[in-house]
């Protein structure tokens, strides 16, 4: 009897890929935080995005009617904006709790420059 010969390289093959393109998400996600920038002034959360179209969204802070902060153990976390037009949500926020003090303390000036009063249900 003659033996056949048998190769491992389509199983490494098969293992590099699917390890390849596990990553891919990751990547991807990656590429998403680092093409979003977030800044405000006394006035305006500003939010922009886009790696080959840019978009820019503005939420003025008189509209501002919830802001919420969660942080994981490493110390990022996520900073959730609510406001009239809906909830949006700034993610991978170094320091998210003082993030959320510091854009409420800003919420409330423009709220009482713009004689803006949210009543709040309990």
């Amino acid at each position: 009897m003659r033996p056949i010969k048998t190769t491992y390289k389509p199983v490494w093959l098969s293992l590099t890929w699917s390890m390849l393109l596990s990553f891919i998400p990751t990547i991807v996600y990656a590429v998403r935080i680092s093409t979003t920038k977030y800044s405000y002034n006394d006035s305006n959360l500003v939010i922009q995005t886009g790696v080959f179209t840019k978009q820019q969204n503005t939420i003025p802070f008189y509209r501002i009617s919830d802001i919420q902060a969660q942080k994981n153990i490493f110390g990022y976390g996520k900073v959730t904006i609510s406001d009239k037009m809906g909830v949006t949500t700034l993610r991978a926020i170094a320091k998210p709790l003082e993030v959320a003090h510091s854009l409420r303390l800003v919420r409330e000036q423009a709220q009482n420059q713009s004689n803006v009063v949210h009543n709040e249900i309990f």
